[in-house]
């Protein structure tokens, strides 16, 4: 009876052991520290699809545009913050073309492609086109249709593999090669909307070849089959030499080999607060289908979700946002909970849970640079197209 006892004494033990490992939270002694908030008169509230940072030879620059509403691209030097360069994109736009994402080598090299066509421009630093190249006829699926952002981060999806420069597209957006079979009509009935999973594209800039993977680890976002009746927001990022990909229906975050446009490992985030991440998605339904725009904000609204992730400019950490749940009462007061960041080291091992909420500067999109983060301030959640000015506060994870 007493060997019993103790055995049992033993098993209770364990099981407490492990529970308390699993449950626990990673801590670090670091913290978002705020360094420092500053102006910059650009005429136009910038946008995070149009902005970021580049580093030349020892210099640095932040670019700042909103071609929503504004037709060039700012570059001021950094962390002087002296007005640089302002290239016009009136080039462009003069032929009717609505551009969405950029993508900066240099001051004197900028790609640019759109929202509506599947050009990739090369400009210089007068705005002067000196390539342009219509990827249509390269692509290998009945319609291809870049829409989303270019990956952001360090040298943002600029890669060299023996020798060569490739640029790696988000091609998530599209109606690429719907599986079974590629039709809108396909992608309806398989995933709610006329969009497939993520999919990434890799450009050849030196044989100008194009190469498409369609990461059918997305097409189920959860055990029951069911799926979001809209397009979700996906994560994207580089990080060292990988890609990072994140979607908020799921706990899991990809790491993606841009050479072969493989997945290389799935890390599950967890966070101390909540015991399932991802927003949950509906059935697909005519019903739903026809309602996919608010079933979508109404899901968003909950929160539960990871929403977006970055890195600092070393490399050295990834930071995963999850919007905290909200329950109905705090939605409808319109309640904000701030946001909680998982801090992941260079090995993308979980070391830190960071909440950071700053309900009077009203925190937006960031952009990783030289010395820290800049956080835009005072971004409302639609564009003050009358906006004049841009506000960041610096920070640092220290």
């Amino acid at each position: 009876m007493n060997t019993r006892i103790v055995y049992a004494v033993l098993i209770a033990i364990l099981f407490a052991g492990c529970g308390n490992r699993r449950t626990k939270v990673p801590h670090s002694d670091k913290r978002f520290v705020a360094i420092d908030s500053f102006e910059i008169q650009t005429g136009f509230m910038p946008s995070s699809v149009y902005s970021g940072f580049v580093q030349v030879g020892d210099s640095g620059y932040l670019y700042l545009a909103n071609l929503l509403v504004h037709d060039s691209i700012h570059f001021y030097t950094y962390p002087e913050l002296k007005k640089r360069k302002v290239i016009p994109l009136t080039t462009i736009m003069d032929r009717g073309y609505e551009l969405y994402n950029i993508q900066v080598a240099s001051l004197d090299s900028i790609m640019l492609m759109g929202r509506y066509h599947n050009i990739l421009f090369t400009i210089d630093d007068k705005g002067n086109i000196i390539n342009e190249r219509d990827l249509n006829p390269l692509a290998d699926a009945d319609s291809f249709h870049i829409d989303l952002d270019l990956l952001r981060g360090n040298n943002q999806n600029l890669f060299t593999f023996n020798g060569k420069q490739y640029l790696l597209l988000n091609a998530a957006n599209s109606s690429v090669k719907p599986y079974p079979q590629s039709s809108v009509a396909d992608a309806y009935r398989l995933y709610g909307s006329r969009y497939t999973d993520p999919s990434l594209a890799l450009y050849s800039l030196n044989d100008n070849t194009l190469r498409l993977d369609s990461l059918a680890l997305f097409r189920p976002l959860n055990p029951e089959g069911k799926f979001m009746t809209t397009n979700a927001l996906y994560g994207y990022v580089r990080f060292q030499n990988n890609v990072l990909l994140l979607t908020p229906t799921s706990d899991t975050l990809y790491v993606i080999n841009p050479e072969r446009l493989s997945l290389e490992r799935k890390i599950q985030i967890t966070y101390s607060e909540m015991d399932k991440i991802g927003a949950k998605p509906t059935p697909i339904s005519e019903e739903n289908i026809a309602n996919a725009s608010k079933l979508f904000t109404e899901s968003m609204l909950k929160g539960g979700y990871l929403s977006y992730l970055f890195t600092d400019w070393e490399h050295t950490h990834v930071f995963v946002a999850i919007i905290p749940s909200r329950s109905q009462e705090e939605i409808d007061n319109k309640t904000d909970k701030g946001i909680t960041f998982i801090v992941l080291d260079r090995n993308l091992e979980p070391v830190d849970e960071e909440y950071f909420f700053s309900p009077t500067t009203r925190v937006g999109f960031n952009i990783a640079v030289s010395n820290g983060f800049l956080f835009s301030l005072d971004t409302p959640n639609n564009p003050n197209f009358d906006e004049t000015k841009a506000r960041f506060a610096l920070y640092r994870y220290e």
